[in-house]
């Protein structure tokens, strides 16, 4: 190659360099953190000095512990004399898919976000549930606290709470992570088979080692369902 050839080459590759520059790339759909976070991080480390003890205000089947509204009734001064504001809400993608967006933002402008997807169901009773048990989870996971809890007494039931564990989980209990969960629809199902039945709900997550419904594996779907109808008749004949 002579020094002619060279130097169009070195050009092409300078006017390449020069045309990659100018592409207007389209800037990412959601932005989990602003720029730089450093005013926010300092605002927010002297905010959290100034949080409230959080107990319990509620009582569920087999604990007590703190909802959403006492939550946020418990951080909301600290965070605003620190200039930082907390707020929530929902979005529909362009797939139809409902996402719940939690955000931080300081009075500078910096914020930090987190999104997740809400599997809502078909009545507004269920809507409401999945929305504010979401809206807790993401709240205590993005100010970095959790409330204490409390174990409450049973009430008597352990011996029936072991029966429900051997009927779902067998010998032994799985531990692995499904790489497949359930659809929409079968999550719909579940819910349905559930409502009012919070024990055998915690047995599930408790058989598979889920946080959430949502994460039940697909695979053994058909069989837990009928468990959870055979549990719920023998339930209902005690």
């Amino acid at each position: 190659m002579d020094s002619i050839e060279l130097l169009e080459l070195k050009k092409e590759i300078k006017d390449l360099k020069q045309f990659i520059s100018e592409l207007s790339f389209e800037s990412p759909r959601f932005e989990y953190t602003s720029e730089h976070i450093n005013e926010l991080a300092g605002a927010f480390a002297k905010a959290r000095l100034g949080f409230e003890k959080i107990g319990a205000n509620k009582k569920s089947f087999d604990k007590s512990f703190a909802d959403f509204p006492y939550i946020i009734s418990k951080v909301n001064d600290a965070l605003a004399s620190n200039g930082l504001a907390f707020y929530q809400y929902t979005t529909i993608e362009d797939d139809s898919s409902c996402m719940l967006v939690t955000s931080l933002i300081h009075s500078s402008g910096q914020f930090i976000n987190s999104r997740v997807r809400l599997i809502l169901s078909d009545t507004d009773k269920n809507i409401d549930r999945t929305l504010q048990i979401n809206k807790r989870m993401q709240a205590l996971a993005l100010l970095g606290i959790w409330p204490l809890e409390d174990t409450l007494d049973d009430g008597g039931d352990a011996e029936y709470e072991a029966k429900i564990i051997g009927e779902m989980v067998g010998t032994e209990v799985s531990t692995k992570k499904s790489k497949s969960v359930i659809t929409k629809e079968q999550y719909d199902m579940l819910i349905k088979e559930l409502e009012g039945e919070p024990e055998i709900a915690k047995m599930i997550m408790k058989r598979y080692d889920i946080t959430v419904l949502k994460d039940m594996p697909k695979e053994s779907f058909i069989e837990d369902i009928e468990r959870i109808r055979k549990i719920k008749l023998e339930k209902k004949n005690r």
